[in-house]
């Protein structure tokens, strides 16, 4: 029998053998297991991903590339923090070419900053960052914007006068929000952004902790409502609005009989790639969702004066209450759990389980996201866990002391 043949198939099955050969050079079974992992993913089933995931590095142990791209998955939920992290340290401790290792320090990097990790770990990793040979620009500014996360505002101050000797147009261009106010206050005065930026954190500043106390002020009083289809034809929207304090998630429908007219305060992503940039009638805070804005986004000054420019008051989501969800449930949170926990931790326990209205949790997947008026699809794994966010939104609402 033909040699490949006895690996790949039977004679006379020339296009299978061709597809096994494919599937053998480009990785054999550690690819087929990396390619089930999304399948399940999609599918919202995310132990079995994990699973897969892990047949895929058993297959392959000793291939780089597929530990580096098993670890970015981490985004998607199906990667515990824990073993993307010590992948990720394994590739760093390796032999590895040059450009695989910059990229596993600047994904350890990444996933130390989002998902909350020590301030000494993360200044650590942004030394590191800064002391590659042939490190960007734009990496240089993320490094040093991550050093004043870490309350090491000196060494970003000094990391950002070596980068204006080579990139200053870079550096004078740049929204990383508390970094230009840290570099303003060290003498730096070619930031094109500074005013605004002082402008928007003394906004911020005005109304830190707003969310809070309306909330404690009667926690049985607040309408949480989420945009999922469960209040269609249900005519909520008269108790919706006899609450004292509304709340809503993202873009909703304009249907008084079941959504409500009422929106005191809008929780809603800081760009405006699926939520219009247009606020409800009598909104009084604006919410700006996300992990650590105002230090980890290049252009977070420009976002958060849009928002501004809204008219209502504005803060952003408390950075270690939005790790806590993240290590809960090892996936980035919604914008609805991260109203309903935050919700929660503010009212000290108090939290009515009657609060919570349009919550659909239970009839998403990881890449479908059910609203209130279509159904989105995504083409890959969604960022979002949704069986774990149900059964948050369940413990939430039988315990809401759980968060605090």
């Amino acid at each position: 029998m033909n040699p490949l043949a006895a690996v790949f198939g039977g004679p006379g099955d020339s296009a299978g053998l061709l597809t096994r050969l494919r599937w053998r050079l480009r990785g054999g079974a550690s690819v087929a297991a990396l390619a089930a992992a999304r399948t399940l993913a999609r599918r919202g089933e995310h132990e079995a991903a994990a699973q897969s995931l892990r047949r895929a590095q058993a297959a392959s142990p000793d291939d780089p590339d597929l530990a580096l791209t098993a670890a970015a998955l981490v985004r998607y939920g199906f990667t515990p923090r824990a073993e993307a992290e010590a992948l990720l340290r394994g590739l760093l401790a390796r032999p590895v070419r040059s450009g695989l290792r910059a990229a596993a320090r600047r994904a350890l990097f990444e996933l130390v900053w989002e998902r909350g990790g020590g301030a000494a770990d993360l200044a650590g990793h942004a030394r590191a960052i800064l002391a590659e040979p042939r490190v960007s620009a734009p990496m240089a500014l993320r490094a040093a914007a991550a050093l004043v996360a870490a309350n090491c505002a000196d060494e970003a101050a000094e990391a950002a006068r070596l980068l204006r000797c080579r990139a200053p147009d870079a550096l004078a261009r740049t929204g990383y929000l508390e970094l230009l106010l840290a570099l303003r206050v060290r003498g730096f005065r070619d930031l094109r952004r500074a005013e605004t930026a002082a402008r928007v954190a003394d906004a911020l500043a005005a109304v830190d902790g707003m969310f809070d106390r309306l909330v404690a002020e009667d926690p049985g009083g607040v309408a949480l409502v989420a945009n999922g289809p469960d209040l269609a034809g249900r005519g909520l929207g008269p108790t919706i609005d006899a609450r004292r304090l509304v709340v809503r998630f993202n873009a909703f429908p304009d249907d008084p009989a079941d959504h409500g007219r009422r929106t005191d305060v809008w929780m809603r992503p800081h760009d405006d790639a699926f939520v219009p940039l247009q606020a409800p009638p009598g909104v009084r805070l604006v919410v700006a969702t996300g992990c650590d804005l105002r230090f980890r986004f290049g252009d977070a000054t420009q976002r958060l004066e849009k928002l501004l420019d809204l008219g209502a008051a504005l803060v952003t989501v408390p950075t270690g209450l939005y790790h806590c969800l993240f290590a809960r449930l090892e996936a980035a949170p919604s914008v609805g759990l991260i109203g309903l926990a935050w919700a929660a931790r503010a009212s000290g326990g108090r939290l009515d389980a009657g609060s919570a209205f349009g919550y659909a949790l239970h009839r998403n997947s990881t890449s479908v996201s059910r609203y209130h008026d279509r159904i989105v699809v995504g083409r890959k794994p969604g960022r979002h866990n949704w069986h774990a966010e149900h059964a948050m939104h369940q413990t939430l609402l039988s315990r809401p002391e759980a968060i605090a």
